[in-house]
């Protein structure tokens, strides 16, 4: 744990270009592609969640398609020349690896044109190497893929400048200071300690209720479940009516958020009060 709380206290150390080594980059600045498509998994997958949630500020011209699964998505018929981008933190995740193997024996294919790659080694690495793909790698040091989410955005977001889908780099924010919420974390781990979690946020801000979900599953080893409101207002808020495990509730409110959603995190904060959450 002690490591761990290292990394947070330094990760403003990864919201920056630097550190990151690129290769064939400039096969994505000869294509025009129509929409993008990211295969990871997990920690690898959540930074292309990320991208969308921040596409106004980047100036994304196409919405990031995530397939978290085997293989490939299908691909509508609108969409004539995607971008897919593969991400493992390891390089050797199974379900990764089998959507570059999947892409590399598509009838067709032209190799390096519309894939490339992001991982810090592994068979997914070596992949994009014998086949020219455009790649982005970074050591991997003694970080894991959830604590590494600040290196693979910028590294997305690497590939996505160059690929000319985002109007803009975006900036670099080495000024937080993480230590600053350290008593406010420690004091809410008490209250969410031996309890099932679950986390809302609006529909906008579904990757962070996935990024915390990811730390309380994978860092304090506990589970934990997330989901957006007003979609849990109308099935899940019912299965609280009946006692059942101790659980806690985090809602994520964002402030300038649709003002009907709003007044319905207040009263589904009431209506969880009542049950005992």
């Amino acid at each position: 744990m002690d490591s761990y709380l290292k990394h947070i206290e330094r990760f403003n150390e990864q919201l920056t270009r630097r550190g990151l080594a690129a290769g064939n980059m400039d096969v994505l600045r000869r294509k025009k592609f129509d929409t993008v498509i990211l295969v990871g998994m997990g920690g690898s997958a959540l930074p292309g969640e990320i991208v969308n949630a921040a596409a106004r500020e980047l100036g994304l011209r196409h919405t990031v398609i995530v397939w978290k699964d085997y293989d490939l998505p299908r691909v509508s018929h609108h969409h004539r020349s995607p971008l897919y981008i593969f991400t493992s933190f390891s390089g050797n995740t199974e379900e990764t690896l089998s959507g570059l193997r999947t892409f590399l024996k598509a009838p067709g294919t032209k190799r390096g044109s519309r894939a490339a790659v992001i991982a810090t080694g592994g068979a997914l690495f070596r992949l994009a190497r014998a086949n020219g793909l455009p790649f982005i790698t970074f050591p991997a040091g003694d970080l894991t893929p959830r604590q590494a989410s600040g290196r693979m955005f910028y590294a997305i977001s690497e590939l996505l400048f160059a690929a000319r889908l985002i109007a803009r780099r975006p900036p670099e924010f080495t000024h937080l200071r993480p230590l600053l919420w350290k008593r406010r974390g420690t004091e809410l781990a008490r209250r969410l300690n031996r309890k099932l979690i679950v986390i809302y946020t609006q529909t906008a801000d579904h990757y962070l209720g996935y990024f915390w979900k990811i730390k309380f599953n994978e860092t304090a080893k506990v589970p934990a479940f997330n989901n957006v409101i007003p979609e849990m207002n109308h099935n899940e808020l019912v299965g609280f009516t009946k006692p059942n495990s101790p659980a806690a509730a985090l809602l994520l409110a964002h402030p300038d958020g649709n003002q009907r959603v709003q007044k319905r995190f207040r009263v589904t904060a009431r209506l969880l009060r009542q049950e005992g959450v």
